[in-house]
């Protein structure tokens, strides 16, 4: 046996004591664009209540934090904070063994003269018959639900895969799940890809998070797919607060996504989502991106801003800027259902007349004919 524990033993199952993400998924799309990740984790921490797995997760961490020093920093300075407050080995076994400490674990089990597990630990895992012992441990904690502790389990039976499950689909934790991919790439290389794809993704889009969804794209190296999917006619953020989603049911306003621990973004900024996409276009990287939506007939040149409401509101576009149609109509269908058809006049006037008429995204929601007389007609006014 290896030592007992609740249901959410090994570190990574706890709830956070009530902490209140002050993250959403906007915010690790644009995070995910920094160079500067281990400067912004200091930056964020001291938003949370202290530095414990759950701080991270509330930040976002283990999605936007890449492999390296700062995220294993990170990850002990947090083993280290569970340990300090439950004086448990156990509730820190996941974290320890997942940045392959086995030797800090075993030296907390002696602290505190925990025998089991320490023994337990002692063995040698390169051998078959640990490796078996290990799993069969594994099995026997789930079945007792202590989840935290069977995927620490799994750990040691070198089992990356059923680790990174337990953590993603019974303690609920896909950005635990992601962490132990990323700390394990060596061993398990295709892992990362397979959670987001198949974790990540199909909960953002049932979630109808559409940032979420951009960010499980960008994760996945297919920017042109974060771009459609920031630039859709519909989806959630589309829709006021409230309303019922085209991708899924009614949204809870502000709410924390159950499995990421993000906050969720009640309604559409259209200025959020073209500073972003624009930035996106925009990098020297992303040539092979542009070229793609201008073959398809995609883009359309935005004329300079200067100055007013829509400057306050970020709908801002360089002079010769290209973003993408969709994006643009869907902004000006926001921002006139929403009651501020003066900012939709302030795209549409940048924005070549053809080029909206012939676009399927205004279409979608008021007809690309009305928006287009409307807001002409308050700019002669």
């Amino acid at each position: 046996g290896g030592g007992g524990g609740g249901g959410g033993g090994g570190g990574g199952g706890d709830g956070g004591g009530g902490l209140t993400s002050p993250v959403s998924s906007a915010d690790v799309a644009w995070v995910l664009r920094s160079d500067c990740k281990a400067p912004l984790l200091e930056l964020c921490l001291p938003l949370a209540e202290d530095r414990t797995w759950p701080a991270l997760r509330a930040v976002g961490a283990g999605l936007w934090l890449p492999r390296g020093d700062a995220l294993r920093a990170a990850l002990e300075a947090a083993a280290k904070a569970k340990f300090s407050a439950t004086r448990r080995p156990e509730a820190c076994a996941l974290l320890y063994l997942a940045l392959g400490k086995k030797g800090a674990l075993q030296a907390l089990c002696r602290v505190v003269r925990d025998e089991k597990l320490g023994g337990f630990l002692a063995h040698d895992f390169q051998e078959p018959r640990w490796r078996s012992a290990a799993k069969k441990n594994a099995f026997s904690l789930l079945s007792k639900q202590q989840h935290g502790l069977a995927a620490a389990f799994f750990l040691l039976a070198s089992d990356v895969e059923a680790a990174a499950r337990v953590c993603s689909r019974q303690l609920a934790d896909v950005q635990l799940a992601i962490v132990i991919a990323r700390l394990h790439e060596a061993e398990a290389p295709e892992l990362f890809g397979a959670i987001v794809e198949h974790e990540l993704l199909p909960h953002a889009e049932a979630e109808a998070d559409a940032w979420l969804v951009a960010v499980s794209h960008m994760l996945l190296g297919r920017p042109l797919e974060a771009v459609r999917t920031l630039s859709a006619a519909g989806g959630q953020t589309f829709a006021a607060a409230g309303d019922s989603s085209p991708m899924g049911g009614a949204r809870e306003a502000e709410g924390l996504d159950p499995k990421t621990s993000l906050r969720r973004a009640s309604s559409y900024e259209p200025g959020c989502r073209i500073a972003f996409v624009h930035e996106l276009l925009a990098a020297p990287t992303s040539a092979p991106l542009r070229e793609a939506l201008r073959a398809g007939g995609l883009l359309a040149e935005v004329a300079p801003a200067s100055g007013g409401a829509e400057c306050a509101r970020g709908v801002r576009g360089r002079a010769g800027a290209m973003l993408p149609l969709t994006l643009l109509n869907a902004s000006i269908d926001a921002a006139v259902a929403s009651g501020s058809p003066a900012l939709a006049a302030s795209v549409v006037r940048r924005v070549p007349k053809p080029a909206l008429l012939g676009s399927e995204g205004a279409r979608a929601c008021l007809g690309a004919q009305y928006v287009y007389q409307r807001a002409a007609a308050l700019l002669a006014s």
